[in-house]
């Protein structure tokens, strides 16, 4: 959740590179989308806030310039096209730019988007996995501070709760009562 909050000191604190947190697990009921419904939440309603992987480059850069200054929340990393090198992708959100464009007079170039932001991502391998199976290269330096791996692990305390399945639906009810409050009382 407390990466909700930081895209928006992000300019105060002169951070210049945007970075993002992969949260994976192996196993299912980890409740990865769960966390990053939560995180969304913080902002607004998640179901708004909460995008998927399965996107162009050119929409991945248009989301990440509507999140500037906030948080972009992308579930399922195995849903990116193959067609599209995610180490790319990482090097780029990580820039703060878009792809240069050329402009349709043919002798200038159109404006690059531009952002500062925080994501969380999920899947269910780590980033340096679905890179070597997609590119079959290996996780740069460069890369992997510009996104960062977090194992989750399957949680084994509910909060009072006899399930994890009563447990995940007390958090979503909590997240559709109590949407973007934290986030505008933040600012």
């Amino acid at each position: 959740v407390s990466c909700a909050f930081v895209g928006m000191i992000m300019p105060e604190l002169n951070i210049t590179l945007s970075y993002g947190f992969h949260i994976y697990s192996y196993q299912g009921g980890t409740f990865k989308s769960l966390a990053l419904s939560m995180a969304g939440s913080a902002i607004g309603n998640s179901t708004y806030v909460q995008k998927q992987w399965k996107q162009t480059s050119n929409n991945l850069d248009l989301l990440c310039a509507l999140s500037n200054n906030s948080l972009l929340v992308i579930d399922e990393m195995k849903q990116l096209n193959r067609q599209i090198a995610l180490s790319d992708i990482i090097m780029q959100i990580g820039n703060n730019q878009g792809r240069g464009r050329m402009a349709q007079d043919g002798v200038s170039s159109r404006e690059q988007l531009r952002w500062q932001l925080c994501y969380l991502s999920s899947g269910n391998k780590a980033t340096e996995q679905y890179i070597l199976e997609r590119e079959g290269g290996d996780l740069m330096c460069a890369e992997e501070t510009r996104l960062y791996n977090l194992q989750m692990i399957t949680p084994t305390n509910f909060h009072n709760k006899d399930t994890n399945v009563s447990f995940a639906r007390h958090i979503h009810t909590s997240i559709s009562k109590h949407h973007g409050i934290a986030g505008y009382n933040f600012i």
